[in-house]
């Protein structure tokens, strides 16, 4: 839990990196890094072969930074140069449990097999454990960190730690409880042991099973063989 109580500039490597908020004018520049990184890095995207698509479909996009307009998102960026985003992470509020996402009307009208794909594996992990509200008391909503994503030429920085540090510090002083961060990578899932979080629910890459009962990632990787979910207390 100690990194909570951190300064910003203690957290990362480097005083050049400030962390602030996202705005509507780092929109654009947040779109390009799901797009050309994310979406191309990230193990769920990747095992999808999402990784593989030319251009993310406006659908996708729409839903990933949805959220933004909530004021909640935090970027890296280096003094000096208001562009460029090394980093964010895109946050939101969800209810506590989710029995149905009501997405899906809008899952079947995205036309890309493996987009589609890609989606329903997030809203399954999304709506577990499905005794979510054993974790979370009597809260009704919860604070999620539901992107996280880093530049490769900057990682290793502490960029990451630190917009989830910031995040969970957002939710607090707003008032959630508790905060949770779905991990599609192990690096993710490392982030979020070290900062005191718990894990709630994991599965395996290779038993997850669409909608219709199929198995769908064969070719998984070390060590991003597992999608876990971690949650814990805003602040001690």
């Amino acid at each position: 839990m100690g990194l909570f109580f951190r300064t910003l500039i203690r957290q990362l490597h480097t005083s050049n990196i400030i962390i602030t908020k996202a705005t509507d004018r780092d929109r654009k520049e947040i779109l390009r890094l799901m797009q050309d990184i994310f979406y191309k890095t990230d193990p769920s995207s990747v095992y999808t072969k999402v990784s593989e698509v030319p251009k993310i479909s406006s659908q996708l996009q729409e839903m990933t930074v949805e959220s933004l307009d909530d004021n909640l998102s935090f970027v890296a960026k280096e003094k000096g140069d208001e562009k460029t985003i090394l980093g964010v992470a895109i946050n939101g509020i969800r209810p506590a449990v989710i029995r149905t996402s009501g997405r899906e009307a809008l899952l079947k009208q995205v036309k890309s097999k493996r987009e589609r794909t890609l989606l329903e594996l997030w809203e399954f992990v999304s709506s577990m454990p499905s005794d979510g509200e054993r974790y979370f008391g009597d809260e009704s909503v919860v604070f999620e960190v539901q992107y996280l994503v880093v530049d490769p030429l900057h990682r290793n920085k502490g960029i990451a730690t630190s917009l989830v540090s910031q995040s969970r510090k957002e939710a607090a002083a707003r008032g959630h409880r508790y905060i949770r961060i779905d991990c599609t990578s192990h690096f993710t899932a490392r982030i979020a042991s070290s900062m005191g979080l718990n894990c709630i629910y994991e599965i395996d890459y290779q038993d997850y099973k669409n909608p219709s009962g199929e198995h769908v990632f064969t070719n998984v990787m070390f060590p991003h063989t597992k999608i876990l979910v971690y949650a814990g207390k805003t602040a001690p």
